[in-house]
């Protein structure tokens, strides 16, 4: 039978794993939200859109863009 500090200590795991998995979820919504605008910023960027103009519809900051834009090229290169 368990005592009711182990059922505590127990219980505690399960809340911290729980808080851990969501955690992770949010973490990866974010993550798939990042790429989305990167991909779009990408694909303004092969169409030689404006960098002010990418930025306005994609969220992303110009420095951002910018390093984009220089992985692309390198990667192109």
């Amino acid at each position: 039978m368990f005592t009711a500090e182990l059922r505590g200590e127990i219980r505690g795991r399960q809340e911290g794993m729980q808080k851990g998995i969501q955690e992770g979820i949010q973490k990866g919504r974010q993550d798939g939200i990042q790429e989305g605008k990167q991909a779009a910023a990408r694909s303004m960027l092969a169409r030689n859109m404006p960098l002010t103009l990418i930025s306005e519809i994609s969220g992303l900051s110009i420095e951002e863009i910018k390093t984009l834009k220089e992985t692309s090229e390198n990667h192109n290169a």
